[in-house]
C-alpha cells in the first residue's frame, strides 16, 4: 500500500500522540473510529491518512462533508479514489486485529490537536481534523482531495468556518 510521501519532522513522541488521541471531542472520536473500520474493511495493517478521510466524508451531519457531497465527493468516491492510488480492495472478509496509525495519520491527529489549541478550544473537534487533513502534505488523504478536484474547495471551507473554539 503506498503510504504517502515522507513528511519533515520524523517520529512523534509516543505521549504525544496518546495525548492528542485524548483530547479528542465526542465527535472526532466517531471519526477516528469510523476510520478503524475502514482500514480493518480493507485488511490494513495500519490507520493512514485516507481512512481518517473516509471518517470525515461519512459524517451525514457535518457541514464540510455535506458540502463535499453536494459536489459528489462521498465515502464511495473517496474509497474509489484510494482504491485507484493504492491498488488496494475490500475483500470480503476484513481481519480484525489492533491497528496502529500510519505516521502520516498520527501528523493529522496531531495537527488537528495544535489547530483547537490556537483556536483556544479545549477538545479537538471535527472542524479541526477537516483543516489539518488540507495541510497534510505528503498524505494520501490530500492526494486523495487534490485528485477529485477538491483540496482548494475544502482549504476554503476550512477558511470560511473560521477557527472554531468549541466543537
Amino acid at each position: 500500500m503506498v503510504a504517502g510521501k515522507p513528511f519533515p519532522g520524523g517520529d512523534f513522541d509516543p505521549r504525544q500522540f496518546a495525548g492528542a488521541l485524548a483530547d479528542l471531542s465526542p465527535g472526532t472520536r466517531a471519526v477516528v473510529s469510523r476510520a478503524y473500520t475502514e482500514a480493518y474493511g480493507y485488511a490494513s495493517e495500519i490507520i493512514g491518512s485516507a481512512h481518517l478521510l473516509m471518517g470525515l466524508v461519512a459524517d451525514p451531519s457535518h457541514s464540510i462533508a455535506a458540502a463535499l457531497r453536494e459536489r459528489r465527493v462521498d465515502l464511495a468516491a473517496v474509497r474509489h479514489r484510494f482504491e485507484q492510488i493504492t491498488g488496494t480492495h475490500r475483500p470480503e472478509s476484513p481481519r480484525h486485529i489492533h491497528l496502529a496509525f500510519s505516521p502520516h495519520a498520527k501528523a493529522v491527529l496531531i495537527t488537528a490537536v495544535d489547530c483547537a489549541r490556537n483556536a483556544g478550544a479545549v477538545l479537538t473537534g471535527v472542524d479541526h481534523l477537516w483543516l489539518a487533513i488540507s495541510r497534510a502534505d505528503g498524505a494520501v488523504a490530500r492526494r486523495i482531495l487534490a485528485d477529485l478536484g477538491q483540496l482548494d474547495y475544502l482549504q476554503q471551507l476550512c477558511g470560511e468556518s473560521g477557527s472554531p473554539t468549541e466543537l
